[in-house]
């Protein structure tokens, strides 16, 4: 995996093209960004990789990153079309900015995660990324297969006080002494952009 060292200049110039009405804004991807500079994971999961934008973007953001995979559910049952304009997405553009040296999962988060993380339990050095579903009982669910799965890091997107689920989830967690934390950022809400917010947390 190539590795960048990204900034608010070279994140704008890659996203200038890309989808940006939807999921991450810069201040959170810079905020992501130096904290896999820091820690340096040999593997990363992105969880509701959409385009994959936010895939290659963490993924470039570790020296060390051996493995890098993006989950979504274009391809499952239960999958329900984004839209834009009234118009789906098509499935085929899911994952879609994923490199080539990465791996798309197209048919949903369910068992897929946990079963991720054991099959590459090798690299003890892990990091997910949690921006999926936003149900109350899902996102703990989430935190819980991180958990079992043994990753080391874990950011959960939209944990700001107007995301009422995946901050309580998190809170869960924390108070059940199962990740201590150890960050967040919360970013004003502005004309472009909802107000949104990432937490970092450790597997204790």
């Amino acid at each position: 995996m190539n590795y960048i060292e990204w900034d608010k200049e070279k994140l704008e110039s890659y996203l200038e093209d890309k989808f940006r009405r939807r999921g991450v804004n810069i201040e959170e991807y810079l905020f992501l960004t130096e904290f896999l500079r820091e820690v340096n994971p040999e593997l990363i999961i992105d969880v509701g990789c959409f385009y994959g934008i936010s895939t290659y973007i963490l993924g470039t953001s570790s020296r060390n990153t051996k493995k890098l995979i993006g989950i979504d559910n274009p391809f499952s049952d239960n999958f329900s079309p984004y839209l834009i304009d009234g118009q789906p997405i098509p499935q085929a553009d899911y994952g879609k900015y994923i490199p080539e040296d990465g791996m798309f999962v197209g048919d949903g988060y369910e068992e897929n995660l946990v079963d991720l993380l054991n099959v590459y339990k090798e690299y003890e050095n892990s990091f997910v990324f949690l921006d999926s579903v936003k149900m109350p009982d899902r996102v703990l669910d989430e935190l819980m297969e991180c958990y079992k799965g043994k990753a080391k890091y874990v950011a959960v997107h939209d944990t700001c006080k107007r995301y009422k689920h995946p901050r309580r989830a998190v809170k869960k967690v924390i108070n059940d002494h199962l990740f201590k934390l150890l960050g967040e950022t919360c970013i004003e809400e502005r004309p472009d952009m909802k107000v949104k917010g990432v937490t970092i947390l450790e597997r204790i």
